[in-house]
């Protein structure tokens, strides 16, 4: 199953428009929100540049697809799909 991370701040301007795209995909899929200012570690093992950054992840923890900048639902979910 795929699973999503997707890397914010709160003072980053185009995090907000992300929040409902993740709740709608938490529907489905199990969604990581991750503040890079309370977990900076994580951004950078993630190599996480831009934000919001959202990755789409195997059961490996592989990164299948990474989608930088405030995406639709519509783009997130063709990610999603095998």
């Amino acid at each position: 199953m795929k699973s999503i991370i997707s890397f914010t701040a709160k003072w980053c301007p185009n995090c907000p428009r992300m929040k409902p795209v993740l709740e709608k995909l938490g529907e489905d899929y199990d969604v990581t929100i991750v503040d890079v200012d309370d977990n900076p570690d994580a951004a950078k093992t993630w190599g996480v540049m831009s934000l919001p950054t959202t990755l789409i992840i195997d059961e490996q923890n592989n990164v299948l697809e990474r989608a930088v900048g405030a995406k639709p639902y519509s783009f997130m979910l063709d990610l999603l799909k095998d």
